[in-house]
């Protein structure tokens, strides 16, 4: 596999001439939501990378494969079986966690102060959790 292949960074290329238009997530809606002080620190540009697969990464059928390549060059580069990118912001990184390290019927101590998608998460994936 060629590790100089950069699937996401090529199909950002793409959506850099071919702007995009729509009402879905991310809720940031390519920056336009960001307060004002951080688009001045971090630049407007940082946000126009804040794409989802079938807002214009991808196709929504994910036909071209984008993040699956991206994937298996990170694996391959890794020497791992395979990679996964957390895509869709910190409640599906949290739930890849969890899932990582516990399996249904286990029992998981939580802080406190959890975020509340992990307690969502513990139940769907029949996990006891205690806080």
């Amino acid at each position: 596999m060629d590790q100089k292949q950069t699937p996401i960074l090529e199909a950002l290329a793409k959506i850099e001439r071919r702007p995009i238009r729509g009402f879905g997530a991310p809720g940031r809606n390519l920056g336009r939501g960001a307060a004002r002080d951080v688009r001045k620190l971090l630049g407007s540009r940082v946000f126009e990378a804040d794409i989802i697969t079938p807002k214009g990464l991808d196709d929504r059928t994910e036909g071209a494969h984008v993040v699956q390549r991206a994937q298996e060059i990170a694996a391959e580069a890794w020497n791992a079986d395979f990679c996964r990118f957390v895509t869709s912001g910190s409640t599906l990184g949290l739930h890849m966690a969890l899932a990582a390290v516990a399996r249904a019927g286990d029992t998981v101590l939580f802080a406190a102060n959890i975020h509340k998608a992990e307690r969502s998460h513990a139940l769907a994936a029949g996990l006891t959790g205690s806080a």
